[in-house]
C-alpha cells in the first residue's frame, strides 16, 4: 500500500540561479534562471525530463494544473517546438517507461501543407502511446498559459483561457507530475506552476494564476 500523496504543489521559481530546488530531473540540464525554468533540448540528444518535487510528489488526485510555458526552435528539422506536461504518471520516468496523461505541443513539416501544428492529448501506458486527442492550432498563436481540469470523467484542457479540448476518459486520476521537451531542438520555459487543490482556502480557477 502505497502512503499517502501530497495535495497542493506551487512554484515561482524564486530562487538563485542554478539547478531547480523543488524538482527532480530525470533526463536533461535543467536550469533557473531569473526566476524562470528552462532547458534546451538539442536534436539527437534525450528528451528532457523533470519532475514536482525533489524527491518526486505522488499526487493523489491531481485535480488541477496551470503553469506556463514557452516554446521556441530553430525549425533546423521536421519537427519543430514539441514538448509539454505529463500528470498521474505512475513512475517519474520518461513517457515511454511508464504509464499516464501526455498533454503537449508539437510542430512538424508537412511537405504539401508547410509548418503544422496541434495540442494533443496522450495516453500512456506502461510505455505504449494512444493518442487520445489533437486539436490542430496557428502555429503564430502559441499560447502560453495552460490549464488541465480533471471533473470526474471529463478532461479539460484551456490555453490563455480558450478551451482547446475536453475528453472523457476516467482511467488515471493520481500520480507524478512532470514537464518536458522534445529532442528537436526545443526551448522550453516554465514558470508559476499550481499543481492540485489546496487543503485550505480557495482553489485556483481558470486565470487566476494567484491562488
Amino acid at each position: 500500500v502505497r502512503p499517502a500523496g501530497a495535495v497542493f504543489f506551487e512554484d515561482d521559481f524564486a530562487q538563485p540561479d542554478g539547478m531547480p530546488d523543488n524538482w527532480t530531473p530525470y533526463t536533461g540540464l535543467w536550469e533557473v534562471f531569473s526566476e524562470q525554468l528552462s532547458v534546451f533540448c538539442a536534436t539527437g540528444e534525450a528528451e528532457a525530463w523533470l519532475w514536482a518535487g525533489s524527491p518526486p510528489i505522488r499526487f493523489d488526485d491531481v485535480g488541477k494544473i496551470a503553469l506556463t510555458i514557452v516554446m521556441d526552435n530553430d525549425r533546423q528539422g521536421t519537427i519543430g517546438r514539441h514538448g509539454g506536461i505529463m500528470v498521474c504518471a505512475d513512475e517519474p520516468m520518461i513517457r515511454w517507461q511508464t504509464s499516464g496523461y501526455g498533454i503537449d505541443w508539437i510542430e512538424w513539416f508537412d511537405a504539401a501543407a508547410g509548418w503544422q501544428g496541434a495540442y494533443r492529448l496522450v495516453l500512456y501506458e506502461r510505455g505504449a502511446e494512444r493518442l487520445l486527442q489533437q486539436v490542430p492550432r496557428d502555429i503564430a498563436f502559441l499560447g502560453t498559459r495552460w490549464e488541465v481540469e480533471f471533473d470526474g470523467t471529463v478532461i479539460s484542457f484551456w490555453v490563455d483561457d480558450e478551451n482547446i479540448f475536453e475528453y472523457v476518459d476516467p482511467t488515471f486520476r493520481e500520480g507524478y507530475a512532470g514537464v518536458w521537451a522534445y529532442s528537436s531542438g526545443t526551448m522550453l520555459d516554465v514558470d508559476d506552476v499550481v499543481i492540485g487543490m489546496k487543503m485550505h482556502g480557495p482553489t485556483f480557477k481558470r486565470g487566476d494564476t494567484n491562488a
